[in-house]
């Protein structure tokens, strides 16, 4: 039986998709949507068939929540989901196809990091699945294997960053962001920092040997806000070479990849191709009602995408706006 209406005290933190292929259908590929939150429930959806057929609470508790979802690149049907205490699952969602679907969640492995996860993030390069977390980035190489024999105790690995490079201290090194960039670059975004970090995953695996607690030397330092608040999102298209970050003044900051591991001096910070602003914008019916403009207090661009094309950027906004930008030109 499907369920088409959600219960109305969800609140979603995440969402992911992925693509599944359905044998005697027409066409075999079905697009899935997972959506999880507050609740710790996990829904999946199924848009072009207009109905949420599958929810299952995966956490029982008021505090724990689903905080991010990532879908397996290759195998397709894997979905690792974050919980705010530091957990990550693994589940397998089988093969649901309309008109019944009928499927199974399946668990393979739980993962504990012991601290809290912004977001995840799956390397195909060394196989690992990594956590913006509390305190730096953890990872685990989730090989095929492991997924196969549900292993449960597989060894963490903490990739540590440099200190604010501002002044000497000793805060936590909270990374709200994390990103792959394509070619096994990983842009790691640590908050109260105002730069973003462009390292190098397989080379500061090879560099740290054996060992679990890793060091990372960025080979690239983007110059980003100085802002003090946290969690806006990175987005990048690895093909393009654009990486995209908001601001808390409703801003974008975006980022030629390409220019930017060309620079010669690794020592400078590496400025951005271009910052969008916030634009004026006209709204008639808050006019007539002589109501306040959306933008009039601080607008926060919690998350970015870019299109699989790279003609667009689609920013949401802490006061409730969806924003998209067409590239007219190239971003060269």
């Amino acid at each position: 039986m499907t369920q088409q209406i959600f219960r109305l005290r969800e609140m979603f933190y995440s969402i992911a998709w992925t693509t599944l292929f359905v044998e005697l259908a027409d066409p075999p590929q079905m697009n899935i949507l997972a959506a999880a939150g507050a609740r710790g429930t996990l829904h999946l959806i199924h848009p072009e068939g207009g109905v949420a057929f599958f929810e299952c609470q995966i956490i029982r508790s008021k505090t724990v929540t689903v905080s991010s979802l990532l879908f397996h690149p290759k195998q397709c049907s894997i979905l690792f989901c974050a919980l705010s205490d530091g957990q990550v699952m693994g589940w397998d969602i089988g093969s649901p196809s309309p008109p019944d679907y009928n499927m199974k969640l399946n668990c393979l492995l739980t993962l504990e990091a012991r601290l809290e996860i912004f977001n995840l993030v799956y390397s195909l390069q060394g196989n690992i699945l990594m956590a913006a977390c509390s305190i730096g980035v953890c990872g685990w190489i989730v090989t095929q294997e492991a997924l196969q024999k549900k292993s449960d105790s597989l060894p963490i690995l903490k990739f540590q960053f440099p200190r604010k490079h501002i002044q000497n201290t000793s805060e936590p090194q909270l990374v709200d962001s994390l990103v792959l960039l394509g070619d096994g670059m990983v842009g790691t975004k640590c908050a109260l920092h105002g730069v973003i970090y462009v390292w190098d995953l397989m080379a500061t695996l090879a560099a740290n040997g054996e060992e679990q607690q890793l060091t990372v030397t960025p080979i690239r330092v983007l110059t980003w806000s100085n802002t003090d608040n946290y969690f806006m999102n990175m987005g990048c298209h690895p093909v393009a070479g654009l990486l995209v970050c908001g601001d808390d003044r409703g801003a974008l900051w975006l980022y030629n990849l390409k220019e930017a591991m060309q620079v010669k001096e690794q020592t400078h910070e590496v400025q951005p191709l271009t910052i969008l602003d916030w634009p004026d914008i006209t709204d008639m019916n808050l006019d007539r009602n002589r109501k306040l403009r959306l933008d009039v207090y601080d607008i926060v661009v919690d998350s970015v995408a870019v299109s699989c094309t790279g003609k667009y950027l689609v920013a949401v906004t802490s006061n409730n706006m969806v924003c998209i930008w067409k590239k007219m030109k190239s971003w060269k």
